[in-house]
């Protein structure tokens, strides 16, 4: 069996010379999902995620409708918003990556 810090490690080889990609979430202000990675750290990058992943993103959150940027104040618990959590992968791979909104284990209780 392979242990969390092996795991961790062979991650961490995988993108050893490869430039920096950063991490994009769907969250609703309580829950938080890996929507995906990206090497654009802009509005462009985040609506790449959520195209590629738009029918995992949309069973998540129920709704097709989805603020594409982190909202302001008064933002109400429970909108769903798609962003950068401000974690590159290989941080985000160091501190524990978050449920994929693509895993299988999501698929069969979501």
């Amino acid at each position: 069996m392979i242990s969390d810090s092996d795991r961790k490690l062979s991650r961490l080889n995988a993108i050893k010379n490869r430039s920096t990609r950063y991490e994009v979430i769907l969250t609703n202000g309580t829950l938080k999902y890996r929507a995906g990675y990206t090497g654009r750290h802009s509005q462009a990058g985040v609506r790449s995620i959520a195209t590629k992943n738009f029918d995992d993103i949309k069973r998540l959150a129920g709704t097709p409708d989805i603020w594409w940027i982190k909202p302001k104040p008064g933002f109400h618990e429970g909108e769903w918003w798609i962003g950068f959590s401000g974690r590159t992968e290989r941080e985000s791979i160091l501190e524990g990556e978050l449920v994929w909104v693509g895993s299988e284990t999501l698929k069969t209780t979501a």
